[in-house]
């Protein structure tokens, strides 16, 4: 049910703040809900087939990772969703999905991301810092401690196997 609530609408509302400021009350929400035993949240899964249609047709800027020859499609703004809640001492998700017509991918904090982001340090704060239209800082996961698996969809027909990119 919250899950329809969030993302029922239409593309224009995708494209704004709207949906990431109503899931993160409905992140806030879920808190108090009782899962049935042995259930836990680990994130949440989420798309953008704009993002990944534009990841096609431009050419690459830097040196962002590839999957079968294309290009990742996160976006900064998937990035500040892993790691805003974590900064703010909120660390119940700790893994981002994306699905797109092309591509599946996870952002995994471990338990070095949660102290590098706790500190909140000049270093922490620059390790972390991103612009929201632009590219989550690759170069820096592994010293953020952040997990990066993604598949392709047309590398493996009917069985899309993750790899480990970082």
């Amino acid at each position: 049910m919250i899950s329809n609530e969030v993302f029922q609408g239409d593309s224009g509302k995708a494209l704004t703040d709207y949906s990431q400021r109503k899931m993160f009350e409905y992140s806030q929400r879920l808190e108090t809900v009782g899962l049935p035993p042995g259930w836990r949240r680990f994130g949440y899964i989420h798309s953008h087939p704009l993002v990944d249609t534009l990841n096609l047709t431009v050419p690459p800027f830097g040196k962002e990772p590839e999957i079968g020859g294309l290009r990742l499609t996160w976006s900064g703004g998937d990035f500040q969703s892993l790691i805003e809640p974590i900064r703010n001492g909120y660390q119940d998700d700790t893994v981002v999905g994306v699905i797109t017509p092309i591509q599946i991918g996870f952002m995994i904090a471990t338990k070095r991301t949660l102290e590098v982001l706790g500190r909140k340090d000049a270093e922490s704060t620059r390790l972390s810092k991103v612009r929201r239209l632009g590219f989550p800082p690759y170069r820096n996961f592994e010293k953020l401690g952040i997990v990066l698996y993604a598949g392709n969809h047309f590398e493996s027909g009917k069985n899309i196997i993750l790899q480990r990119l970082i």
